[in-house]
């Protein structure tokens, strides 16, 4: 990424974040669903308020791709990881947590700048002690699912991830998280 930047997410971030998150999903995938299910969803999901409270997370993390290091630069990625909250049966010695989101502007996808952020959900993900790493993904995005793939991710479940009143299939993928995954 030519000129990019890579940073944790600070609380002051909440709003900016929010509204790249929004964006994203929305223009990703908005066509999907009914609006008043979208609007219930993103009003649930990518308001300041929320995205503050899991900024303060104390075994969260969030990393942003920004397009220079300047104090008020445009996000252009997001990854958020956290503890485990999908709905598998993971053995308790696993230690596992989650890639909650991997969200990118459509400008640097195929830059690498999602390569770095996952990069980095494996390194931070590592020094919160975890040994594996579990992620879900909607059952029709090919293009995520072949990323997660060459990242080590193997489906491993499935469940119905709400929308709103609206439920998607989505696959559950799981990754080892090996010592010197990432440079």
């Amino acid at each position: 990424m030519m000129g990019g930047a890579y940073r944790d997410a600070r609380v002051e971030d909440a709003a900016a974040v929010g509204a790249f998150l929004h964006e994203r999903f929305v223009a990703t995938f908005g066509y999907l669903y009914p609006p008043d299910d979208l609007a219930v969803f993103t009003a649930l999901h990518y308001t300041p308020t929320a995205i503050e409270k899991g900024l303060r997370a104390p075994t969260g993390a969030n990393h942003l791709a920004l397009q220079d290091d300047g104090p008020n630069a445009p996000i252009l990625g997001v990854a958020e990881i956290g503890p485990l909250g999908l709905p598998v049966d993971a053995p308790a010695d696993e230690r596992a947590y989650e890639l909650k989101r991997l969200y990118l502007a459509d400008a640097v996808k195929g830059a690498g700048v999602a390569d770095a952020l996952m990069r980095w959900s494996f390194d931070r993900a590592a020094l919160f002690g975890a040994k594996v790493m579990y992620l879900s993904v909607w059952s029709e995005n090919f293009r995520a699912q072949k990323f997660y793939a060459r990242h080590g991710f193997v489906k491993c479940g499935a469940y119905k991830f709400p929308v709103g009143a609206t439920l998607d299939d989505e696959w559950i993928m799981r990754a080892v998280i090996e010592s010197g995954e990432a440079p």
